[in-house]
Protein backbone atom coordinates (compact mmCIF):
# COMPACT_ATOMS: atom_id res chain seq x y z
CA UNK A 1 0.00 0.00 0.00
CA UNK A 2 1.31 3.70 -0.65
CA UNK A 3 -0.21 7.10 -0.79
CA UNK A 4 -1.89 9.38 1.29
CA UNK A 5 -2.35 8.40 5.07
CA UNK A 6 -3.91 10.80 7.35
CA UNK A 7 -2.64 9.10 10.29
CA UNK A 8 0.58 8.21 9.11
CA UNK A 9 2.07 4.84 7.67
CA UNK A 10 4.33 4.56 10.69
CA UNK A 11 1.97 1.88 12.34
CA UNK A 12 0.86 -0.07 9.48
CA UNK A 13 2.05 -3.95 9.62
CA UNK A 14 3.17 -3.43 6.69
CA UNK A 15 5.73 -0.45 6.93
CA UNK A 16 6.02 0.31 10.43
CA UNK A 17 8.95 -1.98 10.60
CA UNK A 18 10.66 -0.17 7.25
CA UNK A 19 10.29 3.18 8.69
CA UNK A 20 10.84 2.48 12.41
CA UNK A 21 14.04 0.67 10.71
CA UNK A 22 15.15 4.21 8.65
CA UNK A 23 14.15 6.43 11.72
CA UNK A 24 16.68 4.67 13.92
CA UNK A 25 19.20 4.72 11.00
CA UNK A 26 18.76 8.50 10.55
CA UNK A 27 19.23 9.15 13.79
CA UNK A 28 21.98 7.53 14.22
CA UNK A 29 23.92 9.41 11.71
CA UNK A 30 22.29 12.42 12.57
CA UNK A 31 23.60 12.26 16.42
CA UNK A 32 27.02 11.90 15.11
CA UNK A 33 27.34 15.31 13.59
CA UNK A 34 24.41 17.61 15.18
CA UNK A 35 24.77 19.91 12.42
CA UNK A 36 22.92 17.87 9.79
CA UNK A 37 19.94 18.15 11.72
CA UNK A 38 19.31 21.52 10.20
CA UNK A 39 20.84 20.39 6.76
CA UNK A 40 18.24 16.98 6.17
CA UNK A 41 15.93 20.06 7.29
CA UNK A 42 17.13 21.72 4.34
CA UNK A 43 17.52 19.01 1.93
CA UNK A 44 14.12 18.63 1.82
CA UNK A 45 12.55 22.22 1.31
CA UNK A 46 15.54 22.37 -1.09
CA UNK A 47 13.82 19.02 -2.78
CA UNK A 48 10.11 19.98 -2.34
CA UNK A 49 10.53 23.49 -4.30
CA UNK A 50 9.31 22.76 -7.65
CA UNK A 51 9.81 24.98 -10.52
CA UNK A 52 6.25 25.13 -11.43
CA UNK A 53 3.23 25.45 -8.57
CA UNK A 54 3.00 21.38 -8.79
CA UNK A 55 5.35 20.37 -6.08
CA UNK A 56 8.84 18.68 -6.12
CA UNK A 57 9.78 16.01 -3.27
CA UNK A 58 11.52 13.62 -6.16
CA UNK A 59 14.69 12.82 -4.30
CA UNK A 60 16.96 14.93 -6.38
CA UNK A 61 18.51 18.48 -6.04
CA UNK A 62 20.96 20.21 -8.68
CA UNK A 63 24.07 20.93 -6.55
CA UNK A 64 25.61 22.93 -9.85
CA UNK A 65 22.73 25.18 -9.20
CA UNK A 66 24.24 28.11 -6.60
CA UNK A 67 20.68 28.16 -4.25
CA UNK A 68 22.17 24.39 -3.26
CA UNK A 69 25.52 25.06 -2.49
CA UNK A 70 26.41 23.43 0.70
CA UNK A 71 23.97 19.99 0.52
CA UNK A 72 26.37 17.71 -0.88
CA UNK A 73 27.49 16.84 2.38
CA UNK A 74 23.66 15.87 4.06
CA UNK A 75 23.11 13.77 0.65
CA UNK A 76 26.55 11.54 0.89
CA UNK A 77 25.51 11.31 4.18
CA UNK A 78 21.65 10.05 3.44
CA UNK A 79 23.53 7.86 0.02
CA UNK A 80 24.10 4.61 2.11
CA UNK A 81 20.69 4.68 4.26
CA UNK A 82 18.77 5.21 1.13
CA UNK A 83 20.72 2.13 -0.83
CA UNK A 84 19.92 0.11 1.95
CA UNK A 85 16.23 0.56 1.87
CA UNK A 86 15.59 0.94 -1.78
CA UNK A 87 13.80 -1.79 -1.98
CA UNK A 88 10.95 -0.41 0.12
CA UNK A 89 11.23 3.23 -0.21
CA UNK A 90 12.29 5.55 -2.66
CA UNK A 91 14.98 8.25 -2.72
CA UNK A 92 12.64 10.88 -2.03
CA UNK A 93 10.59 8.73 0.40
CA UNK A 94 13.61 8.49 2.87
CA UNK A 95 15.08 12.04 1.99
CA UNK A 96 11.63 13.23 3.79
CA UNK A 97 11.37 10.12 6.63
CA UNK A 98 15.26 11.30 7.46
CA UNK A 99 13.83 15.12 7.75
CA UNK A 100 11.36 13.99 9.79
CA UNK A 101 13.55 12.09 11.64
CA UNK A 102 15.55 15.33 12.25
CA UNK A 103 12.55 17.80 13.24
CA UNK A 104 11.48 14.92 16.28
CA UNK A 105 15.43 15.20 17.50
CA UNK A 106 15.60 19.12 17.25
CA UNK A 107 11.53 19.54 18.52
CA UNK A 108 10.86 16.31 20.66
CA UNK A 109 7.94 16.02 19.03
CA UNK A 110 6.16 12.86 16.55
CA UNK A 111 5.59 13.84 12.84
CA UNK A 112 4.29 10.46 11.19
CA UNK A 113 5.37 9.61 7.93
CA UNK A 114 1.84 10.45 5.96
CA UNK A 115 2.47 9.75 2.11
CA UNK A 116 4.47 6.75 0.56
CA UNK A 117 5.24 6.60 -2.88
CA UNK A 118 7.50 9.87 -4.23
CA UNK A 119 9.14 8.98 -7.56
CA UNK A 120 12.66 9.91 -7.39
CA UNK A 121 13.68 11.65 -10.65
CA UNK A 122 15.95 9.57 -13.42
CA UNK A 123 18.28 11.98 -14.15
CA UNK A 124 20.34 12.40 -11.18
CA UNK A 125 23.58 10.58 -9.94
CA UNK A 126 24.36 8.49 -7.09
CA UNK A 127 23.49 10.97 -4.25
CA UNK A 128 20.51 12.47 -6.12
CA UNK A 129 22.44 14.98 -7.87
CA UNK A 130 20.69 16.51 -10.79
CA UNK A 131 17.11 17.03 -11.73
CA UNK A 132 15.48 20.58 -12.58
CA UNK A 133 17.85 23.56 -12.60
CA UNK A 134 16.11 26.13 -11.05
CA UNK A 135 16.06 28.81 -8.55
CA UNK A 136 14.66 27.83 -5.01
CA UNK A 137 14.49 31.28 -3.17
CA UNK A 138 13.55 33.23 -6.30
CA UNK A 139 13.92 36.92 -6.00
CA UNK A 140 11.34 37.70 -2.75
CA UNK A 141 12.69 40.23 -1.08
CA UNK A 142 9.54 41.37 0.80
CA UNK A 143 6.57 40.60 2.74
CA UNK A 144 4.39 39.59 0.26
CA UNK A 145 6.43 37.85 -2.16
CA UNK A 146 8.07 36.08 0.41
CA UNK A 147 3.80 34.70 1.65
CA UNK A 148 3.13 34.26 -2.21
CA UNK A 149 6.26 32.31 -2.78
CA UNK A 150 5.48 29.46 0.29
CA UNK A 151 1.48 29.86 -0.78
CA UNK A 152 2.29 29.04 -4.57
CA UNK A 153 4.85 26.43 -3.83
CA UNK A 154 3.91 24.81 -1.36
CA UNK A 155 0.95 25.59 -0.28
CA UNK A 156 1.89 27.13 2.81
CA UNK A 157 -0.82 29.75 4.85
CA UNK A 158 0.85 32.90 6.69
CA UNK A 159 1.11 30.98 9.51
CA UNK A 160 3.05 27.91 8.26
CA UNK A 161 5.29 30.43 6.33
CA UNK A 162 6.28 31.99 9.68
CA UNK A 163 6.83 28.96 11.15
CA UNK A 164 8.79 27.20 8.98
CA UNK A 165 11.04 30.24 8.86
CA UNK A 166 11.95 29.83 12.50
CA UNK A 167 14.09 26.67 11.01
CA UNK A 168 17.05 29.65 10.45
CA UNK A 169 17.10 29.49 14.35
CA UNK A 170 18.52 26.31 14.09
CA UNK A 171 20.91 27.03 10.93
CA UNK A 172 23.79 28.30 10.49
CA UNK A 173 25.54 30.29 7.17
CA UNK A 174 28.72 30.10 5.65
CA UNK A 175 30.06 33.03 3.48
CA UNK A 176 31.60 29.82 0.50
CA UNK A 177 27.84 28.65 0.19
CA UNK A 178 25.77 31.57 0.68
CA UNK A 179 27.46 34.68 0.53
CA UNK A 180 25.97 35.91 3.63
CA UNK A 181 27.84 35.73 7.29
CA UNK A 182 29.91 37.44 9.94
CA UNK A 183 32.50 38.57 7.60
CA UNK A 184 34.55 35.62 6.77
CA UNK A 185 33.62 33.72 8.71
CA UNK A 186 29.91 31.44 9.26
CA UNK A 187 27.29 32.88 11.38
CA UNK A 188 24.20 32.08 12.87
CA UNK A 189 21.05 33.61 13.04
CA UNK A 190 20.26 33.20 16.88
CA UNK A 191 22.92 33.80 20.05
CA UNK A 192 23.60 29.82 21.32
CA UNK A 193 22.42 28.27 18.24
CA UNK A 194 21.72 24.48 18.59
CA UNK A 195 20.00 21.59 16.90
CA UNK A 196 17.38 22.28 19.45
CA UNK A 197 14.56 24.78 18.13
CA UNK A 198 13.42 27.40 20.15
CA UNK A 199 11.26 31.19 19.93
CA UNK A 200 15.00 32.35 20.10
CA UNK A 201 14.60 33.03 16.44
CA UNK A 202 11.57 35.44 16.64
CA UNK A 203 12.26 37.01 19.98
CA UNK A 204 15.30 38.20 18.16
CA UNK A 205 13.30 40.66 16.10
CA UNK A 206 13.07 42.91 18.88
CA UNK A 207 17.11 43.36 19.10
CA UNK A 208 18.61 46.31 17.00
CA UNK A 209 19.58 45.27 13.74
CA UNK A 210 21.98 47.54 11.45
CA UNK A 211 21.51 46.89 7.52
CA UNK A 212 24.77 45.95 5.78
CA UNK A 213 26.12 45.40 2.53
CA UNK A 214 28.39 42.85 1.54
CA UNK A 215 31.02 43.55 -1.40
CA UNK A 216 31.86 39.45 -1.33
CA UNK A 217 35.10 40.26 -3.17
CA UNK A 218 36.21 36.81 -1.54
CA UNK A 219 33.14 35.07 -2.73
CA UNK A 220 32.39 36.65 -6.45
CA UNK A 221 30.38 34.24 -7.45
CA UNK A 222 27.56 35.20 -5.36
CA UNK A 223 28.46 38.91 -5.74
CA UNK A 224 27.13 41.52 -3.39
CA UNK A 225 24.40 40.76 -1.24
CA UNK A 226 22.40 42.43 1.68
CA UNK A 227 22.09 41.35 5.48
CA UNK A 228 21.44 42.53 8.77
CA UNK A 229 23.49 42.40 11.57
CA UNK A 230 23.05 42.55 15.91
CA UNK A 231 25.90 42.62 18.18
CA UNK A 232 29.90 43.84 18.21
CA UNK A 233 32.10 43.30 15.02
CA UNK A 234 33.52 39.76 16.38
CA UNK A 235 32.92 36.04 15.86
CA UNK A 236 29.62 36.42 18.46
CA UNK A 237 27.73 39.10 16.07
CA UNK A 238 24.15 37.36 14.79
CA UNK A 239 23.06 38.13 11.56
CA UNK A 240 19.48 38.28 9.61
CA UNK A 241 18.71 38.12 5.76
CA UNK A 242 15.93 40.07 4.16
CA UNK A 243 13.79 37.20 4.14
CA UNK A 244 13.93 37.09 7.66
CA UNK A 245 13.38 40.97 8.46
CA UNK A 246 10.43 40.70 6.26
CA UNK A 247 8.63 38.94 9.10
CA UNK A 248 9.27 41.89 11.26
CA UNK A 249 8.86 45.01 8.40
CA UNK A 250 7.08 44.74 5.03
CA UNK A 251 9.71 47.06 3.55
CA UNK A 252 7.87 47.03 -0.15
CA UNK A 253 8.18 50.54 -0.25
CA UNK A 254 11.95 51.04 0.38
CA UNK A 255 13.92 48.11 -1.54
CA UNK A 256 15.44 49.15 -5.22
CA UNK A 257 15.45 46.65 -7.63
CA UNK A 258 19.03 44.70 -6.70
CA UNK A 259 17.00 43.58 -3.52
CA UNK A 260 18.46 47.14 -1.63
CA UNK A 261 16.81 48.52 1.26
CA UNK A 262 16.85 52.02 1.92
CA UNK A 263 15.38 54.11 5.19
CA UNK A 264 13.45 56.56 3.23
CA UNK A 265 9.84 57.82 3.78
CA UNK A 266 7.50 56.45 0.60
CA UNK A 267 6.92 59.57 -1.10
CA UNK A 268 10.52 59.50 -1.61
CA UNK A 269 10.44 56.12 -2.54
CA UNK A 270 7.88 56.71 -5.20
CA UNK A 271 10.50 58.29 -7.22
CA UNK A 272 13.24 55.59 -6.39
CA UNK A 273 12.81 54.18 -10.29
CA UNK A 274 15.11 51.24 -8.97
CA UNK A 275 18.59 53.38 -9.05
CA UNK A 276 21.00 52.98 -5.97
CA UNK A 277 19.22 54.36 -2.79
CA UNK A 278 22.62 56.00 -1.55
CA UNK A 279 21.76 58.38 -4.66
CA UNK A 280 18.25 59.58 -3.19
CA UNK A 281 18.70 62.95 -1.22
Amino acid sequence: PVGYSPDGWDTHFWWRNVIADVRQECAAMLYQDLEYVAKAIRLSFHDCKGQSEGYGCDGCVNLNHIDNFGLEGIMQKLRPIVERFDEYLSRADTWILCALTALEISTSRTYPMTFIGRKSCEDSDYIGNGGEYGDVYGDEVHTYQLLHHFNRYFGFDTRCTVAVMGVHGISKMRPENSGHGNGPHSATWVKNASYRMSNAYYEGFESDWTYEERDNDDYPRFGEQYQWYNGPYDLSRLVLLNVDVALKWNYEEYVDDRGRIFCKVSDEAEHHGGGDPRNVP
